[in-house]
C-alpha cells in the first residue's frame, strides 16, 4: 500500500477500536523499509478531523518512542524504594505525559512504538505488554491512549539488506494488524510538489529517476523518501546562508549515499541562466560522461515543454555552448538520441545546432546510422 492507502487503513483501525472498545482493540503495525514515511503517517493523525470527533476530543497528540533505542526499564521505569519502604518504578516521562493529558480530558494520545521488532529481546517484551496488554506493572494505560507500532520487514526485497528484526511468534502476530506500506513514487511526487519545505530540484529529480526515491544498497548512506526530505531542507539552508556547492554535496552525501549526489548534483547544473556563467561551464567539464548524458536528457526536456518557447530568452545560444564543451564522442551518442526522438520540438531544434562544429561535421554520419537501424 502507498502512503495513503496506508493511512486509510490505519485509520479505520483506530476507528474500529474506538467503536469496539479499547480492551478488545488488534493494535494496528506498519510493516515498512526504513525512511518511507511510517512516522509521518503516523503523525498525521495528530490532525484527522474524523478521529477527533469519534473520541469526542479537541486535541490529538501523538507520542513516539523508538524500540531500537530503549534499553530495558526505560519504558517500564526504573524500580526505586518510596518514603513507606515500598517498591514502585519511576514513571517514563512519555507514559507521564499520557497520564496527565487523560486526567485533563478532551486530549486523545496515541503512542507511536517505532522499530518495535528491532527492540532488545528484554525491551521487545516490555513493549509487547504495553502495546498489547496494555499495561505497566499492572497499572493499565488510559481508555484516551490509541497504541499504534511499526517496524522493518524480516524480508526486505534487497537481499543485501538486512534490518536484524526480531520473529514474532503466530500468537502475537495474531494480535496485531500487520499493514504493508510500499512506496509509489506518484504518491511521493503528488505530496512532494504540495509540500511546502520540498524543492523543486529535488522534486523534478526524483520524477526523471523515480529509482532513486528508495534504492537501499547496504551501505551507510542510501537514498529514501526521508533522505530526500533532509536534501531539500539542507539546500534551502545552503541558498538562505550562501554556502558553496562543496560543502552541500558533502553534507548530503552523507544523507542519500555518493552515487545519488552525484546524479543529483548533475541535474543542479544550470545552462539556462542570463548568462553561461563560468561556474556552470566549468561544472560541465568536470561531469563524467555517464552525468553528461543525465545532464543533456533533462535539458531536452526542459526545451520541449509546452510552456518554453524554444527560440527566446537565449536557451538555444545556451545548449549551443553546453554542447561545444562536450567531447566528440559523447556529442555523437547525444546526436543519436535526438535523432531518434520522435518529438518534432526535438527535430526542429535539431536543424538550429549547426553552430557547434562538431555537431555540422558528424551530421550525416550520425544520421545515416541512425536511419540504417531503422531499417533493420
Amino acid at each position: 500500500m502507498n502512503f495513503d492507502e496506508t493511512y486509510d487503513v490505519l485509520r479505520l483501525d483506530l476507528l474500529t477500536n474506538i467503536c469496539n472498545g479499547i480492551g478488545d482493540a488488534k493494535v494496528p503495525f506498519i510493516l515498512g523499509e526504513a525512511g518511507i514515511g511510517k512516522t509521518s503517517c503516523v503523525e498525521k493523525l495528530a490532525k484527522d478531523k474524523t478521529l477527533k470527533k469519534a473520541s469526542d476530543c479537541k486535541k490529538i497528540v501523538v507520542h513516539t518512542i523508538s524500540g531500537s533505542l530503549l534499553k530495558e526499564g526505560e519504558i517500564t521505569g526504573v524500580p526505586y524504594v518510596n518514603l513507606k519502604e515500598k517498591m514502585e518504578y519511576m514513571i517514563n516521562p512519555i507514559l507521564r505525559k499520557i497520564n496527565k493529558a487523560s486526567k485533563k480530558g478532551g486530549i486523545l494520545s496515541i503512542l507511536f512504538i517505532d522499530e518495535l521488532n528491532r527492540a532488545d529481546h528484554q525491551v521487545m517484551q516490555e513493549l509487547m505488554v504495553i502495546s498489547l496488554g496494555r499495561e505497566i506493572h499492572g497499572k493499565k494505560l488510559p481508555e484516551s491512549c490509541l497504541v499504534v507500532a511499526a517496524g522493518n520487514p524480516a524480508n526486505p526485497e534487497n537481499e543485501l539488506v538486512d534490518y536484524q528484526v526480531r520473529e514474532m511468534n503466530t500468537a502475537l502476530k495474531s494480535r496485531f494488524n500487520f499493514i504493508d506500506m510500499e512506496v509509489d513514487v506518484e504518491n511521493w511526487l503528488i505530496w512532494a510538489t504540495n509540500a511546502k519545505t520540498m524543492r523543486t530540484e529535488v522534486t523534478e529529480f526524483i520524477a526523471d529517476h523515480p529509482e532513486l526515491l528508495l534504492k537501499n544498497d547496504s551501505s551507510n548512506a542510501f537514498p529514501d523518501p526521508r533522505g530526500w526530505e533532509k536534501v531539500s531542507f539542507t539546500l534551502i539552508a545552503k541558498d538562505k546562508y550562501n554556502v558553496n556547492n562543496k560543502t552541500f554535496l558533502n553534507s548530503i552525501n552523507g544523507t542519500v549515499g555518493n552515487n545519488a549526489v552525484g546524479m543529483f548534483n548533475a541535474s543542479l547544473i544550470n545552462i539556462f541562466e542570463t548568462k553561461f556563467s563560468k561556474e556552470s561551464k566549468n561544472a560541465v567539464k568536470k561531469e563524467n560522461d555517464y552525468r553528461i548524458i543525465i545532464l543533456n536528457s533533462r535539458i531536452l526536456k526542459f526545451l520541449t515543454k509546452k510552456d518554453v518557447k524554444n527560440d527566446t530568452k537565449g536557451n538555444i545560444e545556451r545548449y549551443v555552448a553546453f554542447l561545444e564543451l562536450i567531447p566528440k564522442d559523447i556529442l555523437r551518442s547525444i546526436m543519436t538520441e535526438i535523432f531518434n526522438s520522435s518529438s518534432k520540438k526535438i527535430k526542429t531544434l535539431s536543424s538550429k545546432l549547426f553552430k557547434v562544429e562538431a555537431y555540422a561535421d558528424n551530421y550525416l554520419e550520425v544520421r545515416n546510422a541512425v536511419i540504417n537501424m531503422k531499417m533493420q
